[in-house]
């Protein structure tokens, strides 16, 4: 199985025991608490249980759970709330859920950036075979590409007023 860790000056500390597959897939440092989103497989419910581990402790999340910020006392988690059909890209603030998508087609949150009162979220949507690059400001959609192609948006940093946003976009035949 796979353990949730996260490696602190190159000393690991786990999260999980192993009972069953977990994974950790985005960290935040705030003073001395160490915030780390992630999923922990359910045997009960055969499925993955999205959640944040404060300080080693469990928090579960409604669902899914790329990515982590910290201001303050607040904890935002960003990633994907399935509606029965497709996956809407959300992200959380204390646990309330806010839609980034309008659900029609699976939309992924795959990382969340905090700036004063201004919540910047980078993924990606499907549109037929393909997919659009975007991100979303304060839940306003900015999409970084026509969907030509397919391109997928992965992480999101914000410095002064330019919003930097990595991922991939294929080109050509795979």
């Amino acid at each position: 199985h796979f353990v949730a860790k996260y490696w602190k000056n190159g000393q690991a500390v786990s999260l999980t025991d192993g009972t069953e597959n977990a994974y950790a897939s985005s960290i935040a440092v705030v003073g001395s608490d160490v915030y780390v989103a992630g999923h922990e497989y359910n045997g009960v419910s055969n499925d993955y249980i999205a959640k944040y581990w404060k300080n080693g402790q469990a928090i579960p999340q409604q669902c899914g759970s790329n990515s982590i910020a910290v201001v303050g006392s607040d904890v935002y988690t960003a990633g994907v709330e399935y509606n029965g059909s497709v996956g809407v890209a959300t992200y959380w603030k204390n646990g309330q859920a806010t839609a980034l998508s309008d659900g029609t087609k699976t939309a992924i949150a795959s990382s969340i950036a905090v700036v004063g009162s201004d919540v910047y979220v980078a993924g990606y949507d499907s549109i037929g075979p393909g997919a659009v690059a975007k991100y979303w400001k304060n839940g306003q959609v900015i999409p970084l590409t026509d969907g030509t192609n397919y391109a997928v948006a992965n992480s999101i940093v914000v410095v002064g007023s330019d919003v930097y946003v990595v991922g991939y976009e294929q080109i050509g035949p795979s």
